[in-house]
């Protein structure tokens, strides 16, 4: 009555449990799974509130550079620096699918070498 060789049922078996099964994860891997789960609200907050500063910023920069290089190196600068803000706020505040949270996390690190370049 429900005992076979390792002894008595524990009850109704899940017809899938050998492909649910993974290998035990260490704390490690737990931290970095969670990691990924939770959404970081206050940095896009932040970066959503630095958007309409590094425009006035951008600006008096560029007023204040003098020659047409340095004009043209504030212009880069500050487009780069609106990009940044705009699309991490974008992405950090935003409830998006697999492929829009993808592109705009690619869009978010691209724009993070663009600033430094």
């Amino acid at each position: 009555m429900g005992h076979g060789p390792a002894g008595p049922a524990l009850g109704p078996r899940h017809d899938g449990a050998a492909e649910d099964a993974r290998p035990a994860a260490g704390p490690a891997e737990l931290a970095a799974e969670l990691a990924e789960q939770v959404k970081p609200r206050l940095r896009g907050w932040l970066h959503a509130g630095m958007v309409p500063v590094s425009l006035v910023a951008g600006i008096v920069l560029i007023c204040r550079a003098g020659e047409p290089r340095a004009v043209l190196a504030c212009t880069v600068y500050s487009a780069t620096a609106w990009l940044l803000f705009g699309t991490s706020a974008v992405y950090h505040l935003g409830t998006w699918g697999p492929l829009g949270e993808a592109v705009l996390r690619r869009l978010d690190h691209a724009n993070i070498f663009l600033i430094i370049a």
